[in-house]
């Protein structure tokens, strides 16, 4: 089996990347002309002292991490209420991601190794867990989660 360099690459599932055993809720995408007036009027009035410069330079390293609308606006309000003032960065922005945990199935088998439920009908891996495609790979997550952001579901190749 051949491993991908680089995920952000990987197109079937849409997602953008990965970091160890997680998967980004957002899809990849390109933030709209309106998104990003909206968005930088919200971090000029909240850091009036960043030049223009700035701003530019966001507006290309948005593009080059596939931001999303819904993603940069949701990074915009984080850097808002979480940055250590006076003044942000970049990577304060770009880093921004929420990630939902995804098992192995050896993984859950692990966690749930004290279950005597295990195989039965009530297996907590089964009743709790669904399975995703994860780059390729079976992976499985909560099942809130893949209901609450559509994670790609995983097709027996």
């Amino acid at each position: 089996m051949q491993v991908q360099t680089n995920l952000q690459d990987y197109q079937p599932s849409e997602q953008l990347e990965t970091r160890s055993n997680a998967l980004s809720v957002y899809q990849a995408g390109k933030v709209t002309a309106e998104a990003f007036a909206h968005g930088t009027k919200k971090i000029k009035d909240s850091f009036p002292k960043l030049p223009a410069s700035w701003f530019s330079v966001l507006d290309q390293m948005l593009d080059e991490e596939k931001f999303s609308d819904e993603r940069f606006k949701d990074a915009v309000n984080s850097l808002i209420k979480n940055c250590v003032y006076p003044e942000p960065t970049i990577a304060n922005i770009i880093s921004f991601d929420k990630l939902v945990k995804v098992y192995t199935y050896r993984e859950l088998m692990e966690k749930y190794k004290d279950c005597y439920y295990m195989g039965s009908k009530q297996d907590p891996i089964f009743t709790e867990y669904e399975r995703v495609d994860f780059y390729g790979e079976e992976r499985f997550a909560k099942k809130e989660d893949v209901k609450r952001y559509s994670l790609p579901k995983w097709v027996n190749k």
